[in-house]
């Protein structure tokens, strides 16, 4: 089996919709030895980003079209 640990995340200077999560994974064989682990880092999408993605379309829709319109929100 094996185990992921989170050692730190943060977003990215460059796009704040994107962060940097690392993590280590340590593997085990059946006698619980370790027999494999290592760092790696990940880029995800952050949760604001996320968050945005999900809300419906159709609201997303009526706010660009009052944008294009030029009724900011």
């Amino acid at each position: 089996y094996a185990e992921t640990s989170v050692l730190d995340k943060k977003l990215t200077n460059s796009n704040p919709d994107v962060g940097i999560v690392t993590v280590e994974t340590i593997a085990y064989n059946q006698r619980g030895e370790t027999i494999l682990s290592f760092k790696r880092r990940v880029m995800i999408p952050s949760k604001a980003y996320y968050e945005e993605q999900q809300r419906p379309w159709e609201e997303k829709m009526a706010e660009a079209r009052k944008r294009a319109a030029g009724t900011e929100l």
